[in-house]
């Protein structure tokens, strides 16, 4: 389960870092009790004007571990549709776009309250624990960060260290920088 990084300024002007579910991290930065978080990139493209990312670091995959996963029971040729927690919406639009374009499958996204209230199940999930820890055998896994780095040659940014807009980046990225490298 991933855990995500928030960066505040403590009493001594060093940076505290504090870990909290990712689902609080834009929450503590909009309310200004964090200075820097680590926020889906999804977060940020959807509201632009209210967030300031700062480049020294980000969470991405290329990948030597999976950080998430497309998990699928009867072959990648059998996946019409795609459970995704809503929380995790990124994922499922990479995943999306990793089966159009390297496998050539138009498959159907949808978020898990979605497709629970038709009663359907899906032919595969995303997930983002560990593949091998998986207790089923016939279980099948993609690394979506993997896939990405095939597709484009790049790596999948996850998650930017952001700051609300208009707070003075540059020192906040500097000790950020200083923090992630030291």
């Amino acid at each position: 389960r991933p855990c995500t990084l928030i960066f505040g300024s403590n009493d001594t002007g060093g940076l505290e870092v504090v870990y909290r579910p990712p689902g609080e991290c834009k929450a503590l930065l909009d309310a200004g009790e964090v200075d820097v978080a680590l926020i889906g990139v999804n977060e940020v493209l959807l509201d632009v004007d209210a967030y300031t990312v700062l480049p020294q670091a980000v969470l991405a995959s290329a990948s030597t571990f999976p950080y998430a996963t497309l998990r699928f029971k009867d072959g990648v040729d059998g996946i019409r549709t795609v459970e995704v927690l809503p929380t995790h919406q990124q994922a499922g639009d990479v995943a999306e776009v990793i089966l159009r374009e390297e496998y050539g499958l138009e498959a159907s996204v949808s978020t898990k309250s979605v497709l629970s209230a038709n009663g359907s199940s899906p032919d595969a999930f995303v997930a983002f624990d560990d593949p091998t820890d998986e207790l089923d055998v016939d279980t099948r896994w993609l690394d979506i960060g993997q896939e990405w780095f095939e597709l484009t040659g790049l790596p999948l940014v996850w998650g930017v260290f952001a700051i609300r807009t208009g707070t003075s980046a540059d020192a906040l990225g500097d000790r950020l920088e200083a923090a992630v490298s030291g």
